[in-house]
């Protein structure tokens, strides 16, 4: 069996996310010649680059893993996925666009996710546990 790998979605409010301290820091170093702001928004940016390109969702098996850089590692069997359904939340979670997936597992868990290639996502989750309920889904 192959493994399916798939990347977060880069919404608009995570290009704000990511490029707000970058822009932040640039205040100071045009008002005042300071570059500490300048340094530290780098830093940021490096670290939220980091986070975006640490994001993945893979499909390994009937296994969902759910990678969220350097932060956590979430395993769900494909199996226990009871439903998946469309939101748009700013809820923290390892996704940078609010448009996501709402994945509910094992009765009453939850993960959000926004994989750039949703439908596709959404079909390779299906084709091995098609029981899963679609909800606000075309």
């Amino acid at each position: 069996m192959r493994n399916i790998v798939y990347r977060s979605r880069l919404g608009k409010w995570g290009i704000v996310f990511v490029l707000s301290p970058l822009i932040v820091g640039f205040v100071p170093f045009l008002c005042y010649g300071d570059l500490t702001g300048v340094i530290t928004g780098f830093g940021i940016l490096l670290s939220c680059f980091l986070l975006y390109f640490g994001i993945r969702y893979k499909i390994e098996g009937d296994q969902l893993i759910v990678h969220y850089a350097f932060l956590y590692r979430r395993k769900i069997a494909i199996s226990s996925i009871s439903s998946i359904s469309k939101v748009t939340n700013f809820m923290s979670a390892p996704a940078f666009s609010t448009k996501r997936l709402k994945i509910q597992y094992n009765n009453r868990k939850v993960v959000y996710i926004s994989p750039q290639q949703e439908r596709q996502f959404i079909e390779d989750i299906r084709a091995k546990n098609t029981a899963i309920a679609l909800i606000g889904i075309n």
